[in-house]
């Protein structure tokens, strides 16, 4: 965990709220990425309902 710094992190994946998912799927493509992917991680007792919610309000960015 040590050897990975928060810059890298957040380079790497979208942390926060959705809005920051939003920003973080349009900056890929505007990059030129044409199929992200979506890997929302949550806490286990509300993954079933959580993970699902996320990709539906991903899904437009």
């Amino acid at each position: 965990m040590q050897c990975i710094s928060d810059t890298m992190t957040h380079t790497l994946a979208a942390i926060g709220p959705k809005e920051r998912g939003h920003e973080y799927i349009q900056a890929c493509r505007a990059a030129g990425l044409t199929h992200p992917i979506l890997f929302p991680i949550g806490a286990p007792k509300q993954a079933l309902t959580e993970i699902p919610r996320t990709i539906r309000e991903l899904a437009d960015a």
